[in-house]
């Protein structure tokens, strides 16, 4: 679903406010976050310069140290 909407540039909606917890509709590693946001989605690239989720609990490191973020980013 993340990479569907990160593809269009449309909100990625894993839920309706930001969870107290994950679960399983509702987790994204940070580290797989991070490839979109790093252009290494293949043919899932960001499209309409923007990224983001409603919803969703981010689990573990989302590392974008030397990282630049050419695109809006909101989670």
């Amino acid at each position: 679903m993340l990479l569907r909407a990160a593809a269009t540039g449309a909100i990625a909606r894993l839920g309706y406010k930001r969870p107290d917890r994950g679960s399983d509709a509702t987790r994204v590693r940070g580290e797989f976050l991070g490839f979109p946001v790093r252009g290494h989605a293949g043919s899932a690239r960001v499209g309409g310069r923007r990224l983001q989720a409603v919803g969703a609990w981010i689990e573990g490191r989302l590392d974008l140290s030397c990282t630049q973020v050419p695109m809006s980013l909101r989670l």
